[in-house]
């Protein structure tokens, strides 16, 4: 994976966004409904560690309790934490 470099961290040229985990949608309640229900924190988790092992080491998300708790469980998990 591509990276460039901001200050002194390399950031992948692919990068994820945090609207599916957090439930908001542009295609309405229901869609945002959806997102919720798949993304549990398991599958947040699963989704995070498959995007490391691509080599995608950046998200850009909202810091909400509900994002933190979801990144703080893939870090528990054995996910990279920001250096």
């Amino acid at each position: 994976m591509q990276t460039v470099t901001i200050g002194p961290v390399d950031v992948s040229r692919l990068c994820m966004g945090g609207n599916p985990i957090s439930g908001f949608s542009h295609q309405g309640d229901e869609r945002s409904r959806e997102m919720l229900a798949y993304y549990t924190p398991a599958q947040v988790r699963e989704t995070l560690h498959l995007a490391e092992s691509l080599g995608v080491n950046t998200l850009f998300a909202r810091t909400d309790e509900h994002v933190l708790s979801l990144v703080k469980g893939y870090w528990d998990d054995g996910g990279t934490t920001p250096r």
